[in-house]
């Protein structure tokens, strides 16, 4: 499979890369460290109201348990902005790390809502989205 790269960045389309959280911007993109370089990257599969809801911001800047501020970015479409599946480290145990998708969290709390586009994980959003 060829590895496409995100406009404007160096970042790998399709490749999990990890990247930490710096802030939530005003269109309700994470502002995160990727590779060395702050950049905002839109989440995939949502839609955030403009500016995000301070639920929304909540989540992301609060309620992601402090034990990593370290995300897995999966960058899914280039772009301008880029749009990327973020994981979150929900929790540890005795099997190890345990993470969940950050889309599914806000929909499943009536933080975002889901896109109109189409995607593979779409009915799994559906089903999480509180409306």
């Amino acid at each position: 499979m060829a590895v496409l790269c995100a406009a404007a960045m160096n970042v790998p389309v399709n490749a999990a890369e990890p990247c930490e959280l710096i802030r939530v911007d005003e269109a309700g993109a994470l502002v995160v460290r990727l590779q060395g370089t702050e950049q905002a990257i839109a989440i995939f599969g949502i839609d955030v109201e403009r500016p995000p809801s301070k639920a929304y911001v909540e989540i992301i800047a609060e309620r992601i348990p402090r034990t990593s501020r370290t995300l897995q970015c999966t960058v899914l479409a280039p772009g301008p902005p880029p749009r990327a599946r973020f994981l979150y480290l929900a929790w540890r145990d005795k099997t190890g790390d345990v993470w969940q998708d950050l889309a599914l969290t806000l929909l499943s709390q009536g933080a975002a809502r889901v896109s109109g586009e189409t995607f593979p994980e779409r009915g799994d959003y559906v089903r999480h989205w509180r409306q």
